[in-house]
């Protein structure tokens, strides 16, 4: 699996000296302070530890936003602050020879307020461009390693790419980043902490939500009607998205209205976004039962045979209503009419009987009071009627 280089150890492997003077170089050279290429500016004080923790630094290193050359050929330190509510806080990021294939830009921006930095949540850019063609290069060669100089708060580290949902950053218990991930963290024993990866891109450190959780008016709707799901729990303005796991029984607005839609069991659940504070939140599953009314009951279970005729607001519909032993047939849907003195069945349609011997036809004009229907299975001589 790919190694750190520098190795990295169970104790910081970088152990800022206090200085006054404006870092220079960062070209390569491993420990380089960095001077930065576009103002980020330097700060001119001292760094220090305290019972073996590190914490807020002003030394004179960049301030971010800020970027570093890396020649490609040698290992190489890079240190910047990130300003803080009471002062700053170190990061140093360790880039070994040959991580990119020519020289490239680091460029680090802060994503986090002072106050959120003082809270512990140091959230950073980190990119890499090739100084010959100004792309971006995000899938490294070799492992950096990116150390927080600051005491670990206990929130969830994570990887965010444009438009993606942030991930979560796997934690380690040794220092090494393992050959099936992309990037990992580690909490030092002086309670700092480190991210290897392999991949550049937002580092940004969540909270996980509050328990979110999904209820309605009833449990118990039948076919055919609506309830309107609604979320309780979650932390921040993230949006609710709802999403059926059994989509053949029930269906699913964007604004969380359940329709039924067969008898059975409809089970959903919600998931909340986190925006760039929070991870995302998932419910658990929430399970509404579907039922028939007894009438649709008796038209899909019914062993008599017959048509049902309904008139709608523009037009009709005819069921078709066989016992299940028929299920799967086809036959043609007649009315019977006068024809030059003579009573004569005329085709409406060609019906599909589905597995329960059911089918539904729909006309756009209402027939006559007193017209009769009929239904013939193809290839049979059986027939079923009604008079309307």
């Amino acid at each position: 699996s790919p190694s750190v280089s520098p190795s990295p150890s169970t104790s910081p492997s970088v152990s800022p000296s206090p200085t006054t003077t404006t870092g220079s170089g960062g070209s390569g050279g491993s420990g380089g302070s960095g001077g930065t290429t576009d103002g980020g500016g330097t700060t001119s004080s001292t760094t220090s530890t305290s019972g073996g923790r590190a914490t807020a630094t002003n030394p004179s290193y960049p301030v971010v936003p800020t970027s570093f050359l890396f020649t490609g050929n040698s290992d190489s330190v890079y240190y910047f602050n990130v300003p803080s509510l009471n002062g700053y806080i170190l990061v140093t990021i360790a880039v070994p020879a040959g991580t990119t294939n020519s020289p490239a830009l680091l460029e680090v921006e802060s994503l986090s307020t002072k106050e959120e930095v003082s809270a512990g949540f140091v959230n950073l850019e980190v990119t890499m461009r090739d100084v010959s063609n100004g792309k971006t290069v995000s899938d490294l060669n070799k492992t950096i390693e990116i150390h927080y100089w600051v005491t670990f708060n206990g929130s969830t580290p994570t990887l965010k790419d444009v438009g993606d949902e942030a991930k979560s950053i796997t934690r380690i218990l040794t220092p090494m980043l393992i050959s099936s991930e992309n990037s990992s963290y580690f909490v030092h024993p002086d309670s700092t902490f480190s991210i290897y990866t392999r991949k550049l891109s937002s580092f940004q450190f969540l909270i996980q939500q509050n328990a979110l959780q999904i209820f309605a008016k009833t449990r118990n709707i039948k076919v055919g009607n609506t309830v309107q799901l609604q979320v309780a729990g979650g932390s921040g303005d993230g949006a609710v998205e709802f999403y059926s796991i059994t989509q053949d029984t029930c269906s699913l607005g964007s604004t969380g209205k359940l329709l039924a839609l067969s008898a059975g069991k409809c089970q959903i659940y919600a998931q909340k976004s986190g925006l760039d504070k929070f991870l995302v939140q998932k419910s658990e599953i929430y399970e509404v039962r579907l039922y028939e009314s007894a009438q649709q009951l008796l038209e899909r279970t019914s062993k008599r045979n017959w048509l049902i005729y309904s008139r709608l607001s523009s037009g009709y519909q005819v069921k078709v209503n066989l016992a299940e032993a028929f299920g799967n047939q086809s036959g043609v849907l007649q009315y019977r009419t006068y024809i030059k003195g003579r009573l004569v069945y005329l085709k409406l349609a060609d019906l599909q009987l589905d597995a329960s011997g059911d089918s539904l036809f729909v006309g756009t004009q209402d027939l006559l009071s007193g017209t009769r229907l009929r239904f013939v299975l193809n290839g049979s001589n059986i027939k079923y009627s009604v008079s309307i």
